[in-house]
């Protein structure tokens, strides 16, 4: 059980930090302006993952935190095959600008599902450096990736890049079947 967890802890980020690191670059690439990037990275983007970030705290109150962990998994794997699929085409800066909300909104939802289930994996009487650890591993995995990422999309392009995430955005999901199994005769949120 703790080995999931912990996988689930370094991979449930994977496929959207790698994306999130090389996005100034990618709209660089694309022919953005500075200012339009400081916009869309920073204005845009951290005011929707705050909005998100408070919204998936409504939805794992009403779904609950297994549930909350999948379907925000599961929009973490729609984000990155967004991502992929409009690398093939020029997108306008409505477009790309919906495309940093759906990134950073995914980004908000799961930190809200993975900082409530690692406060329900920490030991009594060590709360505080349980969750410490925990997040320390999310982050150190994600600055891995973001260290990766730049490597690869200069090694391969952006669009294997993106694949490459999409399928890092899978393995949570896949971790989530052996961690929390759904059992679906006995369906029933929370």
């Amino acid at each position: 059980h703790q080995l999931k967890h912990l996988l689930l802890l370094v991979f449930y980020f994977s496929g959207l930090t790698g994306i999130l690191a090389m996005l100034k670059p990618y709209m660089v690439d694309l022919g953005y302006s500075i200012t339009q990037i400081g916009f869309a990275s920073g204005i845009l983007g951290t005011s929707t993952a705050a909005l998100a970030s408070l919204a998936g705290g409504f939805i794992i109150r009403h779904i609950g935190r297994r549930w909350s962990l999948y379907l925000f998994s599961g929009f973490n794997l729609m984000v990155a095959a967004v991502f992929l699929v409009s690398a093939q085409y020029t997108m306008t800066p409505f477009w790309l600008y919906a495309k940093v909300c759906l990134l950073w909104g995914a980004y908000g939802l799961s930190m809200v599902a993975i900082f409530t289930h690692s406060m329900d994996s920490v030991r009594t009487h060590c709360q505080g450096t349980d969750f410490t650890v925990q997040i320390i591993v999310t982050q150190l995995s994600s600055l891995l990736m973001a260290v990766l990422s730049g490597k690869l999309a200069d090694a391969v392009g952006y669009q294997t890049l993106f694949l490459i995430q999409m399928i890092l955005a899978g393995i949570p999901i896949i971790i989530l079947f052996f961690l929390h199994p759904i059992h679906f005769q006995k369906y029933r949120f929370k």
